[in-house]
């Protein structure tokens, strides 16, 4: 485990910077939808235009059929998720910001060092996540 400033495991670290890391990674779980949904999306295109050449052949056609299917289907729950990935980074965000309240009359250097880091997280996400900047919508 990487040794965190002041002390020896990442559970020391400072509560800020806890709130960062499961930002990034939660930016980082979103865009990955993202990216599955588009790979998906082009799975279908590609299956589709197969289907229009299988047209002569019932047994391969009706297989393609079938995977066509499947692939519509995992698309949609992918696409279902989306809506909660971007509520559960809203979310982290939200405490990082309440987290970031709490720290600001604390003057040291440990809570300059978080503070910009979550305030680059913030913005990261911000732009990772066009939904967080506009009004909020309730899933």
């Amino acid at each position: 485990m990487p040794a965190a400033p002041g002390g020896t495991q990442t559970s020391r670290l400072h509560p800020i910077l806890k709130a960062v890391s499961s930002l990034n990674r939660l930016v980082a779980d979103e865009a990955s939808y993202h990216a599955e949904l588009q790979e998906r999306h082009e799975q279908i295109l590609k299956r589709e235009k197969l289907l229009e050449t299988l047209k002569e052949d019932p047994e391969e056609e009706g297989n393609s059929l079938w995977m066509l299917k499947q692939e519509r289907m995992a698309y949609d729950e992918t696409k279902r998720m989306l809506p909660k990935m971007e509520q559960l980074v809203r979310e982290a965000v939200e405490r990082l910001e309440g987290l970031m309240q709490e720290e600001r009359g604390k003057e040291n250097d440990a809570n300059e060092t978080a503070l910009h880091e979550a305030a680059e997280a913030i913005q990261k996400a911000k732009q990772a996540v066009p939904a967080l900047v506009g009004p909020r919508s309730e899933a």
